[in-house]
């Protein structure tokens, strides 16, 4: 484990055993470590405390957690409910939380070995935007920071090297101006 509390093994895949066993039963363990991981720890983003949309549950679980491990259809916006599991999310639900953490203990920094993070641009929402990734930008997560708490929006895999490029950019773009208004 390094000094930010984010061990190398926190950010290997572990792809759930489909077709082994119902999928019930993965959604169930996933959901367990769900829970454990960002419910039942508390955890902060900024001291303040990260909260996980619930309203509307689906299949009687929050849903940002059905959101977290589904995906499109092909590609296509569905609704929630209907959206299916998709591998690579599942696989990293375990991601988030030591992502988290390590954002935690490096900010107001950049960055540091296992993580990138920036304010995101868009303006869209109540309160500030930011997006934290892997130093390869393979993986996405964003969070909300409104004025007494912070909001998991989402959490995925990042498959397309245009999309991590693009990411890249953000990242660079954001800390390029703010140092600028810094004076560094």
């Amino acid at each position: 484990m390094d000094s930010q509390g984010l061990n190398a093994m926190d950010l290997y895949p572990i792809t759930p055993p489909f077709g082994k066993i119902p999928e019930e039963k993965i959604i169930e363990k996933l959901c367990e470590r769900f829970c454990n991981d960002l419910i039942d720890s508390q955890p902060m983003w900024h001291n303040k405390p990260l909260k996980m949309r619930w309203h509307v549950p689906i299949n009687g679980r929050h849903a940002i957690f059905h959101h977290i491990i589904t995906d499109s259809d092909i590609g296509q916006f569905s609704s929630e409910a209907n959206r299916p599991l998709s591998p690579d999310r599942c696989a990293r639900l375990h991601w988030i939380a030591p992502l988290i953490r390590s954002t935690n203990s490096c900010f107001p920094e950049s960055e540091n070995n296992d993580i990138r993070w920036w304010e995101s641009i868009r303006r869209n929402n109540a309160g500030k935007r930011y997006s934290i990734t892997t130093a390869n930008y393979d993986y996405l997560i964003v969070i909300d920071e409104r004025a007494d708490y912070a909001l998991l929006v989402t959490a995925f895999y990042v498959e397309h090297n245009h999309r991590r490029n693009k990411l890249r950019k953000e990242h660079d773009n954001f800390w390029r101006h703010h140092r600028i208004k810094l004076g560094r």
